[in-house]
């Protein structure tokens, strides 16, 4: 039989994944006689030689000096004998290793024909060498970066890789990392992982100094000191500028949202193109969220104002319409909002702001504007204090009714409170008077 074997872990010479294979060990015994004269041989009963539960019928016994060894203990297997007295048998050896799992140990070997009688032991050496095995590593999701140009400086990602190993039983190994990408002219500093000893890796990087709007795919992977490499998930680097926009500075609109004299129905106020040349900052078609609109946090555009008459021009403040996105070139928006009845800016113009956020987060420029409501002059205001039906004191003298009028006023706006009114009486007949009411 042979007396020393050299094999692999995992049964293989080269790195494996998944589970260690069974190895049989083809012609390990040769020239087996049985030693009698008859024509029995050996007990090929195979439920007596079950490697799970053997029994002292079996035809050999084998037992390993650290069994820990094997998933599945040493047997023998593929006994072949010819028939008749004298003839000689052969049989292979099988077992399966633990995965990942080196080491020596010595199989004592005794093997017995049908009467019992028993050869003396034989120990064999069996050395299961190291295989070096890939790495091992993964990133954490999500991987993919959005950066602003903006952003200066070297960006530091910490835990961006866990489970980084040299592989299985292999702590005495070096590891090192390398990344690639497709657009090296995007950085200042190309991306690379660094490697830490509780297994973890940062991502590192610095965009060039030019802002524009671009995109990477990185690949990186991790060597061990034995020359294999575990290829990790390939993510992107995105990098954006801030949103831009080209906004309207002044906008006008008529007190009650028109030009024609109303004393209670407000319409709408609308600025068409109010917002133009809209762009998100990032690579492609512009996206904004327009969860939240108007006023939530959320919400992809923001109106105010420190003006302390701001908040009492408006039944509904001013509102961006949502731009249809994703949208290619520009986008636009228009601005809408109710007045409150009969306010306006006296003559004035109310300072508000506008910003804009893209779906990255990125917030644009403070937009300064203007907003002046045009006063329109509505009709003066009095209220007939006596009723309708008039009855004199006296003929031929004056007669005068007190408060005849009251709330008499150029208007309901407070600016029109300064207005001249006159009163002017009609209807009376010629002749029944002779001073005519007024």
């Amino acid at each position: 039989l042979i007396t020393t074997i050299t094999a692999y872990e995992d049964s293989l010479p080269t790195a494996a994944t998944g589970s260690a294979i069974r190895t049989v060990v083809s012609g390990f015994i040769t020239s087996l006689g049985h030693g009698n004269s008859h024509t029995g041989n050996f007990d090929m009963t195979t439920s007596s030689c079950d490697p799970a539960a053997p029994t002292t019928s079996c035809w050999f016994t084998i037992t390993a000096a650290d069994p820990s060894l094997f998933v599945e203990q040493p047997v023998l297997e593929g006994l072949t004998c010819p028939a008749g007295a004298g003839t000689v048998c052969s049989a292979d050896l099988a077992y399966t290793p633990v995965m990942d799992t080196s080491g020596m140990t010595t199989l004592s070997i005794t093997i017995r024909n049908v009467d019992g009688y028993a050869a003396p032991v034989t120990t064999v050496t069996l050395n299961i060498q190291p295989v070096n095995d890939f790495p091992d590593g993964q990133l954490v999701p999500p991987s993919d970066q959005n950066i602003m140009w903006n952003e200066a400086g070297l960006q530091s990602v910490a835990n961006f890789a866990t489970g980084i190993t040299p592989g299985p039983n292999e702590a005495t190994q070096t590891l090192s990392a390398s990344c690639t990408n497709d657009n090296n002219a995007m950085f200042s500093t190309q991306p690379n992982l660094v490697l830490a000893a509780d297994g973890t890796a940062s991502l590192e990087y610095a965009l060039v100094g030019a802002a524009m709007a671009a995109s990477s795919t990185v690949v990186c992977s991790v060597l061990d000191s034995g020359g294999l490499a575990v290829v990790l998930d390939a993510f992107t680097i995105n990098a954006g500028v801030l949103p831009v926009f080209q906004g309207v500075t002044y906008v006008t609109c008529y007190e009650d949202g028109t030009a024609t004299p109303a004393l209670s129905t407000q319409l709408d106020c609308t600025h068409a193109g109010f917002i133009t040349f809209l762009d998100d900052g990032n690579l492609g078609a512009s996206t904004f969220n327009t969860l939240g609109c108007p006023g939530g946090n959320t919400c992809w555009y923001s109106i105010y104002s420190s003006d302390p008459l701001w908040a009492t021009l408006f039944a509904s403040p001013p509102t961006l319409s949502a731009p249809t996105t994703p949208c290619t070139g520009t986008c636009s928006a228009d601005m809408v909002y109710t007045l409150a009845n009969n306010m306006n800016t006296e003559g004035g113009r109310a300072e508000f702001y506008v910003t804009v956020t893209g779906s990255n987060g990125a917030t644009s420029a403070v937009h300064r504007a203007e907003l002046e409501i045009i006063p329109v002059n509505d009709p003066p205001i009095a209220t007939l204090a006596m009723g309708v039906d008039i009855y004199p004191t006296g003929l031929s003298t004056l007669n005068t009714l007190p408060a005849f009028l009251t709330g008499v006023s150029g208007g309901p706006s407070a600016d029109e409170a300064l207005q001249t009114v006159t009163a002017v009486c009609t209807g009376a007949p010629a002749g029944y008077f002779q001073s005519a009411p007024t």
